[in-house]
C-alpha cells in the first residue's frame, strides 16, 4: 500500500512538472527580450520537409532584444523569415549584408557579447545575409496584448491544474483507506507540499513574466518622454531661430 502511494505522489509530480514547464515555455515565447526558446517554437519548411531551425542555421544573441540568424545557404532565408513570422508576426524581420573580414569570417557587431566575438561564425560566400530579427518596443497597445496573454495562459494552467490536484486528491484518499492515522497525515502532508511547491513555482514565473512586461512599458514611456521633450527643444530652438532672423531683418531695414 505504502509503494502504492508514493507511486502515485509521484504520478502527480510528473504531471504536474509537465503542465509548469509548457506554461514556463508559453510565457518565454511572449517575446520582449530575445528568448533561446522562441527559436524552439517553429519548424522550417523546406522541400517539403519540416525541419528544426538549427539544422539550417545558426543563431545569436547580438542585443538583449535582437536574434541573428545565419542561414547555412541563401536558399533557406525565405522559408525561416516564412516560419518566423507565422510564429511570431510581432517580430521585425530584416535582411543584411554582412561583408567578410580578412581572417574569412563573418563581421560581428562591437556590442555582440563576448562569447560569440570569440568564437566568430566560418565564413560562406553564399551565405552573406543574415536574418535580423528584433523584438518590438512594448508600447500601451502591446503591453495590454501581453499582459491578457500571460493572463489567459495562466487561468489555462490554473484550470489544469486544478483539475489534476483534484483527481489525485481523490486516488489518494481512495489509497490510504485502512492506512493509520500517522500514515494518512504524512501522505496528505506531502502531498500538500508539492501541490504548493507547483502553485509557488507557477506564481513566481507570472510575477517575473508580468514585471518584464512592466519594466520594458516603462522603458517605452520614458524614451518617449525623451524624445518628446528632444523634439519641443528643437521646435522651441527653431522658433527663436526664426524670430531672430525676423527680428534682424527688421533692424536692417532702419
Amino acid at each position: 500500500m505504502r509503494k502504492k502511494v508514493f507511486d502515485l505522489i509521484e504520478e502527480a509530480k510528473s504531471k504536474w512538472s509537465g503542465y509548469t514547464a509548457l506554461y514556463c515555455y508559453q510565457l518565454l515565447n511572449i517575446c520582449v527580450k530575445a528568448e533561446p526558446v522562441a527559436l524552439l517554437s517553429f519548424k522550417v519548411e523546406f522541400d517539403d520537409e519540416m525541419h528544426p531551425l538549427e539544422h539550417l542555421a545558426n543563431a545569436f544573441i547580438p542585443r538583449e532584444d535582437q536574434f541573428e540568424i545565419v542561414p547555412n545557404d541563401e536558399e533557406y532565408i525565405f522559408p525561416i523569415c516564412k516560419a518566423i513570422k507565422e510564429v511570431h508576426p510581432e517580430f521585425d524581420v530584416d535582411i543584411k549584408e554582412v561583408e567578410e573580414t580578412d581572417d574569412n569570417t563573418q563581421e560581428l557587431p562591437k556590442d555582440a557579447p563576448e562569447e560569440v566575438r570569440n568564437n566568430p561564425i566560418e565564413y560562406d560566400e553564399e551565405c552573406s545575409k543574415h536574418i535580423i530579427c528584433t523584438m518590438p518596443q512594448v508600447n500601451k497597445d502591446r503591453h495590454d496584448a501581453m499582459m491578457d496573454a500571460v493572463k489567459a495562459l495562466s487561468e489555462k494552467y490554473k484550470q489544469q491544474m486544478d483539475m489534476s490536484k483534484e483527481e489525485y486528491k481523490i486516488r489518494l484518499d481512495t489509497a490510504l483507506i485502512g492506512e493509520t492515522d500517522k500514515r494518512i497525515d504524512q501522505s496528505k502532508k506531502e502531498y500538500k507540499k508539492w501541490t504548493s511547491t507547483y502553485d509557488e513555482m507557477a506564481k513566481k514565473t507570472r510575477e517575473r513574466k508580468e514585471k518584464e512586461i512592466a519594466d520594458a512599458y516603462q522603458r517605452y514611456q520614458e524614451g518617449k518622454q525623451a524624445k518628446d521633450a528632444h523634439e519641443q527643444e528643437e521646435r522651441a530652438a527653431k522658433g527663436e531661430a526664426v524670430s531672430l532672423r525676423m527680428k534682424m531683418g527688421e533692424t536692417e531695414e532702419y
